[in-house]
């Protein structure tokens, strides 16, 4: 049996860092075809990475977690997250992991976006008539939604519609094309027009000299305007190709722009959705699920492996502290669990690990396998296995520990066997060399690892 003290003293968790050390570079060498060589680490590889079990996540709830995570990631206070759910006889408990402790703001944003959604779908479920006379945000579920969104992330959508190279000179050069078009068509309400002037609207709902951030009726404004020009090239191909024509940048810094819209327009489909409703009579809650504070020694073996085993440089992910929370109290969530950007490689085959270690269970009835929306190969990041320094919760570990060693040291003979006229010999001798033999890096050369830039991007 592994003793739990291995993992902090040149044990296994030692390994595992040499082990990712040594295929960083093969990974970035080869992330352009690597699903021909390793199928679970593509990018578009939604599957249990497991060997032979392989399914889709129910559509609708996979684009409800990874809506969600993606919005969580665009929070003024957030730049990533994880999310899965629990469905039991009386409750749906969301279970949100991020990459720090939440803080108060965020918990209480989520919280009234998930009771926004409920108030939604219990209008449609009712089939209740539109509030009479004049708008009112406060009287209406989907406006209510908008300004709520839309202000946990004014900033990071703000940014983007005003930073250099951002929507303000596109939209320029777009509305410098209009007389031409109009010129070409004789309806002065041209598909162009039209566009400018929802994106026009959502750079003037965003200028912080003519409305408050607090104004939820400009707020809701800017959410729609976002939303109607998101629309228009996703329906027009033909605009599509003439803004595509005017500036080649200009579809993807609309997009970006209008991506907190789209998100929403996302929540609010779904929420009018017959699943949401019979979902009602549940009680809806939210549980955070902080990283672990984990005091670990410095290892022994630091000189010789000295880049993975900077402890100050290693982090948690949030969708590998969501996986431990999930095994170490046993709970039936879905098998998806959704990230706002794609997954590192190593929390990938934390994962493959996981549904490994499990696989009698799984093949029992008794148990699943869990799901990541791909995996993005060429990030090695500095990365820590979750269940480092927690003797108390070790037990559940020592099979995904062996299972995520066996799975590394596989994918670093099947990486090495493709390099034409190289040869590590076998792996286990290269490691072993590794960890006895102090490796003296120049410091002027590039880390082992890669840096982790966690990229908020629309599910849409």
């Amino acid at each position: 049996m592994l003793d739990s003290q291995m993992l902090c003293r040149g044990g296994p968790e030692t390994r595992i860092n040499v082990l990712l050390a040594t295929l960083s570079p093969l990974l970035q060498s080869t992330r352009h075809n690597v699903s021909e060589v390793l199928p679970h680490a593509a990018k578009d590889s939604t599957s249990c990475a497991t060997t032979g079990r392989t399914r889709a996540p129910h559509t609708l709830l996979r684009k409800l977690l990874e809506t969600i995570a993606t919005l969580c990631s665009l929070h003024d206070v957030c730049t990533s997250a994880a999310v899965t759910l629990e469905v039991a006889s009386d409750r749906a408990t969301l279970f949100i992991s991020t990459d720090d402790t939440a803080p108060k703001q965020l918990i209480q944003d989520v919280e009234s976006w998930v009771a926004s959604l409920r108030a939604i779908a219990e209008d449609w479920a009712s089939d209740a008539d539109p509030p009479d006379g004049s708008f009112s945000v406060e009287e209406h579920s989907e406006a209510v939604l908008m300004a709520n969104v839309y202000r946990a992330c004014y900033a990071t959508i703000r940014a983007r519609i005003r930073a250099d190279g951002g929507l303000t000179p596109t939209l320029r050069k777009l509305s410098d094309e209009l007389p031409l078009e109009k010129q070409a068509v004789d309806d002065p309400d041209t598909p162009l027009g039209k566009l400018c002037t929802n994106l026009e609207l959502l750079v003037s709902c965003t200028d912080p000299e003519t409305v408050e951030e607090n104004d939820e009726t400009h707020l809701a404004a800017a959410c729609i305007a976002g939303w109607a020009a998101d629309q228009a090239l996703r329906q027009d191909w033909v605009l599509c190709r003439i803004v595509d024509g005017i500036d080649n940048r200009a579809i993807q810094v609309i997009r970006e722009a209008c991506a907190v819209s789209a998100l929403v327009d996302t929540l609010v489909t779904i929420a009018k959705c017959g699943g949401m409703s019979l979902a009602l009579p549940l009680f809806w809650a939210v549980e955070w699920v902080s990283p672990p504070s984990i005091s670990i020694p410095i290892s022994s073996s630091s000189e010789a492996v000295s880049t993975p085993d900077d402890r100050a440089g290693q982090t948690q992910h949030p969708e590998s502290y969501l996986i431990r929370h999930i095994i170490d109290n046993a709970l039936s969530v879905h098998p998806y669990i959704a990230t706002s950007a794609l997954p590192c490689y190593p929390c990938v085959m934390l994962m493959r690990s996981v549904n490994l270690a499990q696989s009698p269970f799984t093949q029992s009835g008794t148990g699943c396998d869990y799901m990541l929306r791909g995996c993005d190969a060429g990030i090695v990041s500095p990365w820590l296995f979750p269940w480092v320094g927690c003797e108390e919760d070790f037990e559940h570990a020592e099979d995904i520990l062996r299972e995520l060693e066996l799975g590394l040291e596989r994918d670093l003979q099947l990486l090495q066997d493709r390099r034409p006229g190289a040869t590590l010999g076998d792996v286990s001798t290269l490691v072993r060399g590794l960890l006895e033999k102090p490796i003296k890096r120049d410091p002027g050369s590039p880390p082992r690892y890669v840096e982790c830039a966690v990229l908020a991007t629309s599910t849409l």
